[in-house]
């Protein structure tokens, strides 16, 4: 049996903050709404998730108009100034090397995240990349997880790596180990009790090795 790294993707493999940005400005914009910065729009994604459409547009829900705004603008953009953290491929170089399994799950609709990895030369890489639509519900319910490990070899050992606390609830609601991803999105001082808190990427492999 081998054992399982579960990635997150925005913010722990790849940092697409510009791009998102841009396509949440391209939103608002239609709606008449002045531009959000980087630092607002990362802000907003790392707090709470059912308040994301109010944080983003002031809207209570998002309106199918948001959304295909929003997916058709992204699909565009988000290979346009998204890139690998620094540190990244030689740590999934070296997980191969151990012959880790390597899977994503994120939030984002799987559509993105493929185009994306694909972009970066990372996709080979991954047993499996799961996205929000694959599941009922997303991040920080485990369905991922589950999803990931059912869709996999049997392993002794799955750890989750990310950088918000949507992935730390994830890991503990499906009872994984918890790594989080000190260069990302998240706010250090807003996780606890995780089971290792990772500098750098190269610290992740020491970890596991340890």
């Amino acid at each position: 049996m081998k054992d399982i790294i579960i990635f997150d993707m925005d913010g722990t493999l790849i940092d697409s903050s510009e791009d998102i940005t841009i396509s949440v400005n391209f939103v608002r914009s239609n709606f008449g709404l002045p531009p959000l910065t980087k630092t607002e729009v990362v802000d907003i994604i790392n707090g709470d998730r059912n308040r994301l459409a109010y944080g983003l547009y002031g809207i209570e829900e998002y309106t199918p108009q948001h959304r295909n705004l929003f997916e058709s603008h992204y699909f565009d953009q988000c290979i346009k100034n998204t890139h690998l953290y620094e540190g990244i491929l030689d740590l999934l170089e070296e997980l191969k090397r151990f012959n880790f399994q390597l899977s994503v799950a994120t939030n984002a609709y799987t559509k993105f995240a493929e185009r994306m990895l694909s972009h970066l030369k990372i996709d080979q890489y991954f047993s499996n990349i799961v996205g929000a639509c694959k599941v009922k519900k997303g991040k920080p319910d485990p369905d991922m997880i589950f999803y990931i490990l059912n869709n996999s070899k049997p392993v002794r050992r799955v750890i989750m790596v990310g950088d918000n606390h949507t992935d730390l609830y994830a890991a503990k609601n499906a009872n994984i180990e918890m790594v989080f991803a000190n260069w990302g999105f998240g706010k250090i001082e807003d996780i606890h009790n995780v089971d290792f808190i990772a500098k750098n990427p190269m610290d992740i492999l020491n970890y596991i090795l340890d």
